[in-house]
């Protein structure tokens, strides 16, 4: 498998630097909103791709990632792209899984961070 910190994403062209940064605008985002919402986050469940177990469906209470995006304010999913809520509207097919993996990692990761101190790189 390619180094995914080199890897770029046909079609949207995001690099994973680029997708880490999504992420810490949504954690910085959901912060202002929602402080704790990293406790709330079951990351053996976490998965980008589907609207019910993503970071926004899961802190909805509902379980849905549009009930997220109403509660959260957020005016439409380019919104919610923008903050690293979900897979770039536009990445290509063979890059949609790598795409979210990558998310979901640096989200897992962020949590961690918050969670556990600082020491993101403990975890296995």
């Amino acid at each position: 498998m390619p180094d995914q910190d080199q890897k770029t994403m046909k079609g949207t062209m995001y690099t994973k630097e680029e997708l880490k940064e999504k992420v810490s605008v949504g954690a910085s985002f959901l912060d202002e909103k929602d402080a704790g919402w990293e406790r709330r986050i079951d990351t053996n469940i976490l998965d980008i791709r589907w609207s019910d177990v993503c970071i926004l469906a899961q802190l909805s209470g509902e379980m849905s990632y549009t009930s997220g995006m109403y509660s959260f304010g957020l005016p439409g999913a380019w919104e919610a792209e923008r903050m690293g809520f979900c897979v770039p509207t536009g990445t290509h097919s063979d890059d949609y899984e790598d795409t979210n993996d990558i998310l979901v990692c640096l989200w897992k990761e962020e949590i961690e961070k918050r969670t556990c101190g600082g020491s993101a790189s403990s975890s296995a």
